[in-house]
């Protein structure tokens, strides 16, 4: 495989829509080595390019950054000659959902084979407690990196690849606990990885719902879904919602393990020990639903607050 040429791609949103596109960087590999790096800011496509404020959290990038931009219609020439009959890589499926999607809306084609690092990261090393850049990098002793930087990002997915090339298959993380794999473990370690920093950014929500038309249709996957697609659906996550959705997990991570919880006077679902009937998040789209400019609505809108970030805190 050191005689391909590879190229490791990520991209940061503007917003939960693939099509928005605000930032892309880049690497190229030769030999076995990163030969050359690039970045680019992207303009949006004007009806997809308002800039949700938990993105701008992440990533830093805001709507007066890239005014100036070139469109990815502008940029298609340089992107194709870049990627044309090329192996593409990146650390996640949402970056090739990106490329397909701006390829969509521009009416372009590119032809190239595409390699998710993140699934060979599963399959080499066993064991991890969660499969993020940051934990793999880590546990290869790869350095430190800005994690949501469009350039770094690329180089350290380009860095893993590498580094898993180079593993037969076999790799254990010994200090780590073995855990017989089940659909309880399966969704526990997925659900751990997205809430372990208290934020849920919007391509782990994404992953998520990648992750969950997989899985059995139960009545707790069935709830999940349809909040993430909830979530979604006004093209933004706001901070209210991310604390929302990461109790839910949390608590829906519990449940599939078999600790006892009450269940939801009005959705069924479950409820971390010590909460009250409805659920926090029932509560919290009945009285005080975030809306897209974040604002929060009624009266008892920060006890509710309070009382989610109390209960984020205890999982």
């Amino acid at each position: 495989m050191n005689s391909q040429t590879f190229v490791s791609i990520d991209f940061e949103t503007a917003n939960p829509k693939r099509v928005s596109a605000c930032s892309a960087g880049g690497c190229v590999i030769e030999g076995g080595e990163i030969i050359d790096s690039f970045s680019t800011l992207i303009k949006p496509p004007s009806e997809f390019g308002k800039f949700s404020p938990m993105n701008i959290r992440i990533h830093g990038i805001t709507p007066d950054k890239v005014a100036d931009a070139p469109s990815f219609g502008d940029l298609f020439p340089k992107f194709k000659a870049r990627v044309e009959g090329r192996v593409v890589i990146s650390y996640s499926k949402f970056d090739l959902s990106v490329i397909n999607s701006l390829l969509d809306y521009y009416g372009r084609e590119s032809n190239f084979k595409y390699v998710d690092v993140c699934s060979l990261a599963k399959e080499q090393i066993k064991g991890l407690p969660n499969y993020k850049l940051p934990t793999v990098a880590k546990y290869l002793g790869l350095g430190e990196f800005k994690h949501h930087d469009a350039t770094e990002d690329a180089i350290m997915c380009a860095k893993v690849f590498l580094s898993l090339l180079q593993m037969d298959g076999n790799g254990v993380c010994e200090d780590c606990v073995k855990r017989k794999e089940s659909f309880a473990d399966a969704f526990n370690g997925f659900a751990f990885s997205i809430v372990e920093d208290g934020i849920v950014d919007y391509k782990e929500a994404i992953e998520l719902m990648w992750f969950l038309e997989v899985l059995p249709s139960v009545d707790v996957v069935n709830r999940l879904r349809q909040s993430v697609a909830d979530f979604l659906a006004d093209g933004e996550i706001t901070q209210g919602e991310s604390d929302i959705l990461t109790l839910q997990l949390g608590a829906a991570a519990e449940f599939l393990e078999g600790k006892p919880h009450i269940g939801c006077s009005v959705c069924g679902g479950p409820i971390p020990k010590g909460m009250n009937t409805p659920c926090p998040w029932c509560m919290a789209k009945e009285q005080y639903m975030l809306s897209g400019d974040g604002e929060v609505l009624g009266d008892d809108a920060e006890a509710h607050l309070d009382a989610i970030s109390a209960a984020i805190e205890q999982q």
